[in-house]
């Protein structure tokens, strides 16, 4: 096939979001990515916008109809026009339940090359919930051409749980960030007798491990340390957290600001000097490699992705998941040491911007778009 002539590739993924605020999640911020991209001179897609309609529970036969929609539109677009390739966005659960069966009559019906980026770390807890729900996931990884991975972590993961012996498939391409708008802000050291200000950006829930991290300032506040805890963000856990910390002896030192978004993110990202991501489970944190960005000193668990991007000591801190005492000494030894806070602050806003760039990010999906045929 000639660069002249353009690709016709089926996009499925997330194009269009759905809070009041116009806000866009990681996998939304991918798919626009590359449909707005100098790609689209070399690609016709054709688009099937998968975004959910509410992030609340909705009954199983609301699902399973809009479900039933979107295959029918599937099924349609490949049976109009023959096209190259199909690209298939997907998360946990239900979404890739969904998204596997479009693999399965894309790849076995219709022939086409697929592609499949998996962008949750939830699929983590798909494979080991059953046996069953694991063959389904194995056997999707099996039948496609390429497997896009955020990272050497999930990789290695679908490489061994596809029980193939072609790793070349597993492709590794890391979540792009708009670098300009985080390295424009200003990163203020302060000394450890200043007030330093730790920002939690992520949903209130146990999983990204809030509890941890209120018991963790506990300890730091009986230790008659200065800081401010701001928390942003809301979630199943918001108000039992919000309960907890009102009638405690660190209610005057955390701050609730529910959920933030666009240029009020940015203004909080500048304020802070310490983020903290105590989850338990993760997929690539986009929060992480903003607050990198904006020359954050970063605290985060060894799970996921999260090693690929911290390095300990070296461009962030890294500790056990649910280990309260060693999150204790990451941020302490954070807040007492400004020296430490200026390095792994330069360090950490370079990493982003050597792998996380749109540019870069584009020039890897260029590849896998020319690739694949």
């Amino acid at each position: 096939m000639h660069l002249t002539q353009k690709k016709k590739i089926i996009f499925v993924g997330s194009f269009k979001p759905t809070s009041k605020d116009g806000s866009i999640g990681g996998q939304m911020f991918a798919c626009n990515l590359l449909v707005n991209s100098e790609i689209s001179d070399i690609v016709n897609w054709t688009l099937l916008d998968t975004t959910s309609v509410t992030n609340k529970k909705r009954l199983f036969i609301t699902r399973l109809n809009g479900a039933l929609i979107r295959l029918i539109k599937f099924c349609f677009f490949l049976l109009k026009e023959k096209h190259d390739s199909v690209l298939i966005f997907t998360s946990d659960g239900w979404s890739f339940y969904e998204k596997g069966f479009m693999c399965i009559i894309a790849k076995k019906i219709f022939k086409c090359n697929v592609i499949l980026a998996p962008r949750s770390g939830l699929v983590l807890s798909n494979l080991s919930r059953s046996s069953l729900i694991s063959s389904y996931i194995t056997s999707i990884f099996q039948l496609v051409d390429i497997v896009i991975c955020q990272s050497a972590y999930w990789r290695n993961l679908f490489f061994f749980h596809s029980g193939q012996f072609n790793s070349s498939k597993f492709v590794i391409i890391e979540n792009a960030l708009e670098i300009q708008k985080y390295v424009s802000l200003k990163v203020e050291t302060k000394s450890h007798k200043e007030t330093i200000v730790i920002l939690f950006l992520a949903w209130v829930t146990k999983n990204k491990g809030i509890y941890d991290l209120i018991e963790a300032v506990l300890l730091l506040h009986r230790d008659k340390i200065n800081f401010t805890l701001l928390i942003a963000g809301n979630g199943n856990d918001f108000k039992p957290v919000y309960d907890l910390i009102s009638n405690s002896e660190i209610r005057s030192n955390v701050k609730f600001l529910g959920w933030v978004s666009g240029g009020d993110k940015l203004k909080l990202l500048e304020k802070s000097d310490i983020f903290v991501l105590p989850t338990y489970f993760e997929g690539y944190p986009n929060s992480l490699i903003e607050a990198m960005a904006s020359g954050k000193a970063c605290v985060a668990t060894r799970v996921g992705s999260i090693p690929d991007i911290i390095t300990n000591l070296e461009n962030g801190l890294l500790y056990d998941s649910k280990n309260v005492n060693q999150l204790y000494a990451c941020l302490k030894l954070l807040i007492q040491n400004p020296v430490l806070r200026q390095s792994l602050s330069t360090k950490a806003r370079h990493q982003v911007e050597s792998i996380n760039s749109k540019n870069i990010i584009v020039e890897k999906w260029k590849k896998i778009v020319l690739n694949v045929e």
